[in-house]
């Protein structure tokens, strides 16, 4: 690390963000580029563990880069270059609170005044935050494009950590699309790749993302799935009732099924059930429900699945906004109040209500 990065650290480490983050803007101290990128990095960090805080202060990153004269920057693609990394935090944060109409309208500033003007890694850098935009735009074949297309070129310029952050990216789409064992593929590769002091947040949600993959995938190896489930356990450090350790317990749920240990897996996914009911996680909860309805299934219970449908039948409501998972869930009430549901079609269900919940962290 060079003296500049040293200096840049203690300088913005010592604010408290994000209430501190206009203090960037009226210091000429800050107007460097190893306080831009520490700053940037400090954003990041604050969008993992508070969207909200997260947006505060990295909705001041384009100002800072404007600071920030063409000279320090080396010239023009330099000084294009940061502005576009700059927009590209406030897009990813924006979208991480779900404001899409902002994040689509920041990415295309970016686009449109500085990207043709970049270097191919801050180019990646936006068209890796797109790609998040769209996977959670529902537009999955597009995001699909933009986090290839990041992959490739950050393979090229042999960044070895940001590859390794785009594929747990493009690991949760597969799982948005119901493909797993290709999710399976993209978050093991990842685990290589990404530079674990660096980024640990990421390096953890590549391994749950893998054991929630393996859990899914009807095809894997449920011992090599416990496996996978044990280390991401192991490496979580937020509390029981956390949102990523209720999601490692309804995983867990799953793969106890793929071993055919129906008892203890329903009493997994009760406990999910119960957990995500305090979270108010709607969606979530309706799908613990279908995999709770499976288990009833194989064990010949349809009183149980008919009670089970006539609970979900309120959530219906909840989720009108949502016409598919409404008709996934109506089509699952029917069949199971006629006794007609069969394995298959539970499953053709859940992959669709899936395919509207993001399985984020």
């Amino acid at each position: 690390m060079t003296d500049d990065d040293l200096r840049a650290r203690r300088l913005i480490d010592a604010l408290d963000l994000p209430a501190q983050a206009a203090k960037v803007l009226d210091r000429p101290e800050y107007r460097t580029l190893a306080c831009f990128r520490r700053y940037l990095e400090r954003c990041e960090d604050l969008r993992c563990h508070d969207p909200e805080a997260g947006l505060s202060a990295a909705c001041l990153a384009p100002r800072l880069a404007q600071t920030i004269s063409k000279r320090r920057c080396g010239g023009p693609l330099g000084w294009c270059s940061i502005q576009v990394h700059a927009l590209a935090a406030a897009a990813n944060a924006q979208r991480s609170v779900s404001d899409f109409a902002a994040a689509e309208a920041t990415c295309r500033v970016a686009s449109f005044f500085f990207a043709d003007d970049a270097d191919d890694l801050a180019r990646a850098d936006l068209v890796h935050r797109l790609g998040c935009l769209r996977r959670d735009q529902r537009q999955y074949e597009e995001a699909e494009r933009c986090l290839d297309f990041a992959i490739r070129l950050y393979r090229d310029l042999r960044r070895h950590h940001l590859w390794g952050c785009v594929l747990v990216d493009r690991g949760v789409l597969w799982l948005c699309s119901n493909e797993p064992w290709k999710a399976a593929g993209d978050l093991f590769e990842a685990m290589s790749l990404i530079d674990r002091q660096q980024s640990p947040e990421t390096y953890y949600s590549a391994a749950h993302h893998l054991a929630v993959a393996m859990a899914d995938d009807r095809e894997s190896n449920p011992m090599e799935a416990v496996y996978w489930l044990r280390y991401a356990q192991e490496i979580n450090e937020q509390p029981e009732t956390s949102s990523s350790q209720i999601r490692l317990l309804w995983a867990e749920g799953r793969i106890l099924e793929k071993r055919g240990m129906l008892s203890e897996a329903e009493h997994f996914l009760q406990t999910v059930r119960v957990r995500l009911r305090e979270h108010r996680n709607l969606g979530d909860y309706a799908l613990a429900s279908l995999d709770l309805a499976g288990i009833y299934l194989k064990q010949s219970r349809p009183r149980e699945v008919r009670m089970l449908a006539g609970e979900l039948f309120p959530i219906f409501q909840q989720l009108r906004d949502d016409r598919d998972a409404v008709a996934g869930l109506e089509l699952f009430h029917r069949a199971a109040i006629a006794e007609a549901l069969s394995l298959e079609a539970l499953r053709s269900i859940k992959g669709i209500l899936r395919s509207r919940m993001a399985p984020t962290i």
